[in-house]
């Protein structure tokens, strides 16, 4: 075939056609590599993940964390095949804080979201979450929620496509875990043809204490076993306790902690028919589980009650378990497998949950995430316990806490108190050793100042949550407003 061209300008064309069709055919090569490289990544979908967030458990409720009482024999159970972290952290000891790091893998100095009694501040659109990045990658995304404070009020509804809200009117009309389970199965039938990444959040361990049968009769105290006369947690009860106008003694916090635990025990229950409707599914070989927990419960473990109001590790210490049958070819050592089991005793943070589902489920992460990949240490790798700052109390006086090498520092602005522990030694946080080792103490002083200076230039755009008056009122109802 021949080529004809005009002959005006007919020197100047033949000068320029092999550049012209050098770029033609560099053009053609560039798409195919495009194709290639992009096109395999595709290809190639993330694995789904189901994130399980239990509210106010502690990770000593759970008997695979030591609990002797048989509380939570599915979690137990599930233990057995993946990698159970036994110190791992929260960096605040309320939901909206301590998810918001979760989700974004940042400390709450960083992302903002938190506050005071009725102050409150919702992350920010800048934030990039771990849904968020799932969704990019073409993932269904749903989240099941039972509490406002994950709700898109304030903002952490961010890369859910679908959102199965049921947000209370009081702390006693709440989503049972049983129908929170049913939700999440029916939203997995409707979704399992393409990777999907599910959050599933369980409510019922919070105030107020009310399991069903037969987990009240199993646990509860005897007067308690056969009745629901008996149920504090009310609106009125939680203002109360907080304006220090009601008194609980410790037969009645004994009391309280066994229906506390009849709550868990029903939520155990409900994860198991959750992880089991996943098996029944055949969808185990391709699906990521993460079990953790917001922060935990205070049972006068330092004279005091509920959550929200201290930096102790009664409220900071949850259970993390992570189950990954997923094997990335990227990596030649990762062996891990359903079958495998290993117990880290590495301390790590929740912040470090968001690198560590998308390593393992082959998802880019976000360069702005401070955490790191815990699956390293699933590998059996031994690693420096990874250092924990955690603050934001809601009704309690303001405070931070710094966890390094051993020792956990407490500073409360509102008292010129320091408290420092060593958490080896003393788990419990009994015996103040500030003023016995004062150097030790400033020099954990001095490492909480430059971490905060530090992330204090990365901060994200929190801002104030548009309410509307019934949602106030709802907060308030919930004991969140003065």
């Amino acid at each position: 075939m021949s080529l004809l061209l005009p002959k005006s300008g007919n020197s100047r064309l033949q000068r320029f056609l092999p550049l012209l069709i050098f770029l033609l055919i560099a053009a053609a090569v560039a798409a195919v590599i495009y194709v290639a490289v992009i096109g395999t990544a595709s290809v190639s979908p993330p694995k789904n993940v189901v994130l399980v967030v239990l509210d106010t458990v502690r990770a000593d409720r759970l008997g695979c964390y030591g609990n002797p009482s048989g509380i939570t024999p599915e979690i137990d159970k599930f233990a057995g095949e993946a990698a159970l972290f036994e110190n791992a952290f929260s960096h605040a000891p309320w939901t909206l804080p301590s998810v918001a790091s979760l989700f974004t893998s940042s400390y709450p100095a960083q992302h903002g979201a938190g506050g005071f009694l009725g102050k409150f501040k919702m992350l920010g659109e800048d934030a990039v979450t771990l849904a968020e990045l799932f969704q990019r990658c073409g993932a269904a995304t749903c989240a099941i929620i039972n509490v406002f404070f994950l709700s898109e009020k304030f903002g952490m509804t961010q890369g859910f496509e679908a959102v199965d809200s049921y947000v209370p009117l009081s702390n006693v009309d709440t989503r049972r875990a049983g129908p929170t389970t049913d939700a999440a199965l029916r939203w997995i039938d409707q979704n399992r043809n393409k990777p999907f990444f599910l959050l599933v959040h369980y409510f019922d361990p919070h105030l107020a204490y009310d399991p069903p049968q037969p987990f009240r009769r199993r646990f509860a105290a005897p007067e308690d076993c056969n009745t629901t006369d008996y149920i504090f947690g009310t609106r009125r009860d939680i203002i109360e306790f907080r304006r220090n106008k009601t008194k609980l003694t410790p037969d009645k916090i004994a009391r309280l902690e066994k229906l506390h635990n009849g709550e868990v025990a029903y939520v155990d229950s409900e994860v198991g028919k959750l992880i089991e409707g996943i098996s029944k599914r055949g969808l185990d070989k391709n699906t990521i589980i993460v079990i953790t927990a917001d922060h935990g419960e205070e049972f006068l473990d330092h004279d005091g009650f509920e959550h929200g109001h201290t930096l102790y590790d009664e409220l900071l210490h949850v259970p993390l378990l992570i189950r990954s049958c997923t094997i990335n070819p990227e990596r030649e050592n990762h062996n891990w497998t359903k079958r495998d089991s290993v117990r880290v005793q590495t301390t790590v943070r929740l912040i470090d949950i968001a690198p560590s589902v998308c390593e393992l489920a082959g998802v880019a992460v976000e360069p702005a995430f401070t955490g790191r990949s815990l699956v390293p240490l699933m590998d059996g790798k031994q690693e420096a316990d990874r250092p924990v700052l955690s603050e934001g109390n809601m009704w309690g006086p303001s405070g931070t806490a710094w966890r390094k090498d051993g020792l956990k520092l407490i500073i409360q602005s509102s008292s010129p108190k320091v408290q420092l522990f060593d958490v080896h030694s003393d788990p419990k946080e009994q015996e103040n050793l500030a003023n016995k080792h004062p150097k030790r103490c400033n020099d954990m002083m001095s490492d909480l100042r430059l971490i905060l200076d530090t992330i204090s230039q990365k901060h994200l755009k929190a801002r104030p949550p548009s309410l509307t008056p019934d949602e106030i009122e709802r907060l308030r109802s919930l004991g969140y407003v003065k």
